[in-house]
């Protein structure tokens, strides 16, 4: 198969999103102090924390079964393996389709759809992603939700996928609409057509680019001429020519990669090559979220609360896991088991700014004290509000947010007692 080559200009404008902070949403306990990046940078955070190859060994030290160096990955893939995926998204049949219960034998179609045509060999295709699209647990754009009212948190929602994102393709359903993909940090389905079949060394050129830009706003959009459009989110790499321009993926009409080139322009939204890694860097790229929506998996062109603490580190070169869960687990750090309120509020305050703090199913990016209060910046979807009977309503949020350690679940415990642990990188 044939790269082609195509020369298009394009236009660098922001995405539209929310830009004021809270957008109206009151947080108890945060001063409007609290709100400015600048409470949380001094001369200290311009010190670089890690060098470029301490942190090529950060990373190293955290890949996994599901955070890969992809280049190293084998060029077949045997059935047990392949299904091994697949099985990882298991059908939950408890669920709301259009606000309605999930029909079994609607369901069962969709596994069946998804494990159709399972070879003993597989051969691997390599592919670029050219539009934002969104990584499904099955193959299908339908939403699933726990409860019929719920527009907000759907089950088959992995991650959002951005362009430029090099996959490997392991499996197609049957339908052939979506394609079952190993990225960097994820595997699961996305739609075909949102790939571009290149060979290896195409592939390649995304996978480990010589030259590249690095998105430093919370989204940045590529406009062209007819009517093509790129939508980038914080982190993401794109390449960079010889001639200094960027390039940027295409599908033809035969579905094969085409490399547009566009005119770069660095400014405070495209930094060249990584940022350095700096405590006020990381202040400075996670306050560029604040009073974003919520965005379960990377919905609504935002992000959740791993989503947000992973941008923020791409964007320095440190590649996180995608899930809260596996970022606390794929890096040594403080487990906070057993320690009383006293021991963690101390633990805390000693912290790095730029730490992450990780409760269940939640991570939070620790700034500082103020007025000997610790503080965190994180995505939030709701928070515990007491009410007259003297027992917690859950309050929805659904925004990045910044709060102190404090801050009531709905459970009628704080964050900072629902803490596991925290992680450092340095």
């Amino acid at each position: 198969m044939t790269k082609k080559s195509l020369i298009l200009t394009a236009l660098l404008t922001l995405a539209t999103s929310v830009q004021v902070a809270f957008a109206g949403v009151t947080v108890p306990g945060t001063p409007d102090a609290c709100t400015k990046a600048s409470t949380w940078q001094n001369p200290k955070g311009d010190v670089v924390v890690a060098t470029p190859a301490r942190i090529a060994e950060i990373n190293k030290s955290m890949l996994s079964d599901r955070l890969f160096e992809l280049d190293k990955y084998p060029t077949t893939i045997d059935k047990a393996t392949l299904q091994k995926y697949l099985d990882h998204f298991s059908m939950d049949y408890n669920q709301y389709v259009n606000g309605k219960k999930l029909q079994k034998q609607w369901a069962d179609g969709l596994v069946k759809d998804a494990n159709s045509n399972l070879p003993t060999t597989t051969n691997v295709q390599y592919g670029v992603v050219v539009a934002r699209n969104n990584m499904r647990s099955f193959p299908t754009l339908q939403q699933a939700f726990s409860k019929p009212e719920d527009h907000d948190f759907d089950n088959w929602q992995e991650t959002a996928v951005d362009p430029g994102e090099p996959v490997l393709i392991l499996h197609q359903n049957a339908k052939k609409d979506f394609s079952f993909v190993q990225m960097k940090c994820y595997r699961g389905w996305i739609e075909t057509n949102k790939i571009a079949l290149t060979n290896r060394d195409g592939w390649l050129q995304y996978v480990n680019p010589q030259d590249f830009a690095v998105v430093t706003d919370k989204l940045v959009a590529f406009k062209g001429k007819n009517n093509a459009n790129w939508l980038y989110q914080m982190g993401d790499r794109i390449p960079v020519d010889k001639d200094g321009k960027l390039i940027l993926p295409m599908r033809t009409t035969d579905g094969i990669l085409a490399n547009i080139e566009a005119n770069s322009k660095w400014d405070n939204r495209l930094h060249k090559g990584y940022l350095p890694y700096t405590t006020n860097n990381i202040v400075a790229m996670a306050f560029k979220h604040l009073g974003a929506q919520y965005g379960w998996g990377g919905l609504k062109n935002s992000v959740d609360c791993s989503g947000l603490t992973q941008d923020v580190y791409k964007t320095v070169g440190i590649q996180l896991n995608r899930n809260a869960s596996e970022q606390r687990k794929a890096f040594k750090g403080i487990d906070f088991t057993g320690m009383n309120k006293d021991q963690r509020e101390r633990t805390i305050k000693e912290l790095a700014t730029g730490s992450l703090l990780f409760s269940p199913g939640h991570v939070m990016l620790y700034l500082g004290t103020y007025n000997n209060k610790p503080y965190m910046i994180h995505s939030v979807g709701s928070y515990g509000i007491k009410n007259a009977k003297g027992g917690y309503d859950r309050k929805s949020i659904m925004h990045v947010i910044v709060s102190d350690v404090d801050l009531m679940r709905a459970n009628g415990i704080t964050l900072m007692m629902q803490m596991q642990k925290a992680n450092t990188y340095k």
